[in-house]
């Protein structure tokens, strides 16, 4: 490790889903196992992102989940010969947007009031609908 950087803390109550966002580059980072690690105090390096052979802006994402109560920070380290640069860093508390149900109509219930036969002027009638 040549560059180690932590962010400020971020207080979070126990049971809150944390997502973790930021945009990083890299350039050089020739071993397999250089480049930028993304992690927190939570997760720890074991559960980290290690990003290497980003010469554009990319996004850097992870989520997590608080145990107990307590303070959360954000850590980037460089690891090997390269360079990394780090951009628009955020901790919140994660929230998923409700998704809106769809209604799904049950087989039978109008699907089919009436079938016209191919060839000829009759209809031919589908499942009733009356119960």
């Amino acid at each position: 490790t040549l560059v180690q950087i932590k962010s400020p803390s971020v207080r979070v109550s126990a049971g809150s889903a944390i997502r973790i966002d930021a945009m990083v580059r890299t350039i050089g980072f020739g071993g397999p196992h250089q480049g930028l690690l993304v992690y927190d105090t939570i997760g720890g390096q074991e559960t980290g992102l290690l990003v290497r052979g980003q010469t554009e802006w990319a996004p850097a994402r992870l989520y997590r989940q608080a145990l107990v109560d307590g303070e959360v920070h954000v850590m980037f380290e460089v690891i090997g010969a390269g360079e990394a640069m780090i951009d628009e860093v955020q901790l919140r508390v994660w929230e998923p947007q409700s998704e809106v149900p769809i209604r799904i109509r049950p087989i039978g219930e109008g699907v089919f009031d009436s079938i016209t036969v191919s060839g000829a002027d009759q209809q031919q009638q589908g499942p009733s609908t009356q119960r």
